[in-house]
């Protein structure tokens, strides 16, 4: 499996190849609460360089997309995984690529905010529970 950068430019071409990881991320990541985004303002992102977005390739067809935002903070820049879906997570190899292609950006952490049988998936690849995150609406 190969992981490439999908390009602002190109983010409306491949769209209807990654939409339903977008959704199915944003879905399985909200546990009934409200998300704070959908999948159109995560392709608007893209598409305006706001986020970045990747995609696992294996023998030309996507099979996985992840989308990232970048937060560069004091002492380190990390990576906020704002969708991740397909086969980008499931092994080692498919996540350190994306790691890899990461730190052509300046990243030092990768982040996200998960529900606990995603958190379960990433202590596969290496990501371990650091915080719980409380919320209210106001």
């Amino acid at each position: 499996m190969q992981v490439l950068q999908v390009k602002p430019n190109d983010c409306h071409r491949v769209w209807p190849d990654v939409e339903r990881y977008i959704v199915s991320a944003i879905e399985s990541g909200s546990s009934g609460g409200s998300p704070i985004c959908n999948h159109h303002h995560v392709r608007a992102d893209v598409a305006a360089g706001r986020q970045l977005m990747f995609v696992a390739l294996d023998e030309g067809k996507i099979h996985g997309c992840a989308t990232v935002s970048i937060i560069n903070n004091p002492l380190a820049c990390c990576a906020m995984i704002t969708a991740l879906g397909g086969k980008m997570v499931v092994n080692e190899e498919t996540f350190a690529a994306l790691c890899s292609l990461l730190k052509m950006y300046g990243v030092t952490r990768v982040q996200s905010c998960v529900q606990p049988s995603t958190a379960r998936l990433y202590k596969k690849v290496g990501l371990a529970v650091v915080a719980e995150i409380a919320e209210m609406e106001i």
